[in-house]
């Protein structure tokens, strides 16, 4: 049994239906029997159309024998000096649900053309009046169906089945109505359902009687026995279901629930007003729902909390409180749930996700409230809680529902149940029901997508995964909602979530996200000291050492075996996107020509700034070349020279020719210091021949290294510059103002053109033509460009000793040649 305010009863929470019991039926040993229970209780295959369509609500119950019915109460003359104990009692729905039946259907195997038809009406005459006793003062209906092979004959043909059906009943007690036939043929399913319909009929009279007795009880009470009427308010109510009228129920509730405004909540009784307002309240809103009206129904519960949240009752045991209200909003969301599943559409502001977390506040209320009422009680009451560690959680309870088993006015009495309160409910897992409550919720907002704040609720449930010690799911949690916060820039959540993140990773042994988190953490965008980051870098280094973070003394040895299995089996390097983990390193690399020869000295320079304030040790630089028009092929510079600058300004000033002649370069060491603040330009270089002719190498990647060589971080960023949003309104604080930024460069082809010159008609054997003095003769030379790109501007020139020429006539030709080439090498 649990605190009545922290869950509500199955048998309130199950929709209420008339119970039939059935006798005589042996489904162990006889088939018969066990086709014709299945067929009665639903489990006889049927399409579920037509079960739905043709079965009526009624809830089957197999009697065994010598079943034990519950003894009627005496009956009560007059209230007036009658004062109950409780208002409900806790065993009252289950009895009726469960334990009585409203019609008891006696099954015989009897035939009318049976031998000993004599001695099997003896003995079900006997069985008869054995129920007729054990049902006595009770308005339970019987009656009785016999089991037969074949169909019965139509009315006035068959005249043995009319005498011994008379003499039957005569025997047994009862009226012909209460007698059936039910054959086992193949129509079995036909003549179940006939006899469903008839047995429902008798049932509804049953619950119409049993109302009205109700209802004589309820006009003998006077105006002060509210609790009496509140009572029988919802016993109609529930009566009113078990009969399908559901509009009268919902009426009886409502009175029954306006009544209690009539008793005046006080500490003693208020946990029970609570209680039963809470099965009310549940009550209604299920019937408007039902009934279609949901808006009636929401307001009914906005209306019920706002009436009942402020009534806490005894201080030391607020959390049976939080727990009231929060199983009031969980049982309503359900509600809700099956509404819409029913039909019912909902809106982004009112769905069941918002209640679902409304829920999952109240039990973190609730455990707040248990760990103050543990310091206040427990350590005050060390000698009464050896005097009630004898009590039973079921001893705390009286027969009625909300009321304990203490005597009133006895403060230590009252004293030591609160202390056996206290210690039930540190045993409870608060953690589980809020990540339960939490993770309904979350679906919810993600059907009716509310996405930012699932996020909210993811973090709350990692934080719930954090504190109950499963620091894996926590980080699993953590780690799939940083990229979200961390792209929507909101610098002071992603601070608290990336701290988190770490810390779950410490206590995980995840070095892959210890070290992606510290790095990340030392961005001066997230809220901190500077000594907080000096401690991150020297924890990191530890790790990139092989060695734990944290003194060992701050480590349990679980933990700490847990980092020496992490640290001798981590995958080096982990990589880091310096495109998503911002505010660090900032790289910029840029060619230093745009365009190069195939025998000239490719030259590129890294730009490198730490964002952050304290300094980084990175161990090496590289920058991945790739071709423009064949992407596959790919190269690698490492950087092996720097200039280092305190600004920009000295930087923009370095570009200058006679400027750069001044600074000597210096060789990059492994693992080299990098101060904040200060500009790096390192030097990458390499001859141009190792590349194709003719390419266009762009920068694809820059990467740097940092760690040692058992564990280290690959920092990788893509080198599209991108500017910053807002600009400075100086020249000096922007990168792409003081540096050209050349992220392609040319080589470009060296040509060697072919040429071939033919003199003259020259036969393959005939011998060369002599040339006379002031004669003509025609030169043929042929030029060809084996690339597969233009040519433009090319020149041909042709020297002629000067003894030779004549001013006139070479002149002219050399004209004429020079544009025949120009002409035909754009072809070319």
């Amino acid at each position: 049994m649990t605190i009545d305010g922290s869950t509500l009863p199955s048998e309130l929470l199950v929709i209420p239906q008339p119970l039939i019991g059935f006798c005589g039926l042996d489904i162990a040993r006889q088939s018969a029997h066990k086709s014709i229970w299945d067929a009665f209780s639903g489990t006889l295959q049927r399409k579920p159309a037509d079960r739905e369509r043709d079965r009526a609500a009624v809830q089957y119950k197999l009697l065994p024998p010598n079943y034990e019915f519950p003894v009627a109460k005496p009956k009560r003359v007059s209230y007036e000096w009658y004062h109950p104990k409780g208002i409900l009692k806790r065993n009252w729905m289950l009895k009726h649900l469960h334990v009585l039946p409203s019609v008891v259907v006696l099954f015989q195997d009897i035939e009318w053309n049976d031998s000993q038809w004599t001695e099997k009406q003896v003995q079900c005459a006997a069985i008869v009046q054995a129920l007729k006793n054990a049902l006595q003062e009770r308005n339970t209906r019987l009656c009785l169906v016999l089991l037969q092979k074949s169909a019965p004959l139509p009315p006035g043909e068959d005249m043995l089945a009319s005498e011994r059906a008379a003499s039957l009943t005569t025997a047994c007690g009862i009226t012909s109505k209460m007698l059936f036939i039910l054959p086992h043929t193949e129509h079995l399913m036909g003549y179940t359902l006939r006899l469903e319909s008839a047995f429902l009929d008798m049932a509804q009279s049953y619950y119409a009687l049993m109302s009205k007795r109700i209802r004589t009880h309820r006009d003998q009470l006077s105006a002060a026995h509210t609790t009496l009427k509140i009572r029988h308010q919802f016993k109609l109510g529930f009566v009113a279901e078990m009969r399908q009228d559901f509009t009268t129920a919902q009426k009886h509730y409502f009175q029954a629930y306006a009544n209690l405004d009539e008793i005046r909540i006080n500490d003693g009784n208020c946990m029970e007003i609570k209680t039963i307002a809470g099965f009310l309240n549940y009550k209604m809103c299920r019937l408007m729902f039902k009934l279609k009206t949901p808006r009636d129904s929401i307001n009914q519960f906005i209306v019920h909390i706002e009436k009942y949240k402020s009534r806490v009752g005894f201080k030391d045991l607020a959390f049976e409180h939080h727990a009231w209200l929060s199983t009031q909003h969980s049982v309503f969301a359900e509600l809700f749930c099956e509404a819409i599943k029913n039909g019912l559409p909902a809106l982004q502001i009112q769905h069941p996700g918002i209640y679902y977390q409304k829920a999952a506040e109240y039990v973190i209320k609730r455990r707040e409230a248990a760990q103050q009422a543990s310091l206040e009680l427990l350590s005050s009451n060390l000698n009464t809680s050896d005097a009630s560690s004898g009590q039973t959680q079921s001893n705390l309870y009286t027969e009625f529902f909300g009321i304990r088993a203490v005597k009133t006015g006895d403060p230590v009495a009252e004293q030591q149940v609160n202390v056996q309160l206290c210690e039930l409910e540190r045993n409870y897992n608060h953690s589980s029901a809020i990540i339960a409550l939490l993770s309904q919720a979350m679906a919810q907002f993600k059907i009716y997508k509310c996405l930012r704040f699932r996020k909210k609720l993811a973090i709350d449930m990692a934080e719930e995964y954090l504190l109950s010690g499963d620091h894996a799911k926590a980080l699993t949690l953590y780690s799939l909602m940083l990229p979200d916060y961390r792209e929507e820039k909101w610098s002071t959540i992603f601070s608290d979530v990336l701290l988190k993140t770490l810390r779950c990773a410490l206590l995980s042994a995840s070095v892959a996200d210890y070290i992606a988190c510290s790095i990340e953490a030392l961005s001066l965008r997230h809220h901190g000291e500077q000594k907080e980051r000096v401690l991150l870098l020297e924890n990191l280094w530890q790790v990139f050492q092989s060695v734990p973070p944290m003194p060992q003394a701050q480590l349990t040895p679980e933990i700490q075996a847990l980092w020496n299995n992490a640290l001798t089996s981590v995958k080096s390097p982990i990589q880091i996107d310096l495109d998503k983990v911002r505010d660090v390193l900032e790289l910029c690399a840029t060619f230093q020509q745009v365009q190069l020869n195939n025998n000239e000295v490719l030259q590129l320079h890294l730009i490198v700034r730490v964002l952050t304030d304290v300094p980084l040790r990175i161990r090496s630089f590289h920058v991945l070349l790739a071709d423009a028009n064949s992407p596959q092929n790919s190269y690698k510079l490492e950087a092996l020279k720097y200039l280092c600058f305190p600004n920009l300004l000295q930087l923009r000033q370095q570009q200058s020719p006679e400027q750069s002649e001044q600074l000597e370069l210096k060789t990059y060491e492994k693992n080299m210091r990098l101060e904040p603040g200060c500009y790096y330009q390192l030097l990458c270089s390499t001859e141009a021949h190792q590349f194709n002719e003719n390419t266009q190498l762009r920068i694809v990647r820059l990467e740097a290294h940092m760690g040692t060589d058992q564990i280290g971080a690959l920092l990788t960023c893509s080198a599209n510059y991108t500017r910053q949003p807002f600009r400075h309104h100086t020249r000096c604080r922007d990168l792409d103002d003081n540096v050209t930024i050349n992220p392609i460069c040319y080589i470009a082809p060296t040509f060697h053109l072919s040429t071939q010159t033919n003199l003259g008609h020259v036969m393959n054997d005939a011998p060369a033509t002599t040339m006379m003095v002031n004669e003509y003769y025609p030169v043929v030379t042929t030029i060809s460009n084996p690339y597969n790109v233009y040519l433009q501007n090319v020149g041909v020139h042709i020297s002629v000793p000067v003894e030779l020429r004549n001013s006139g006539k070479w002149s002219a030709l050399f004209t004429k040649l020079c544009f025949r080439i120009a002409s035909n090498s754009n072809r070319n």
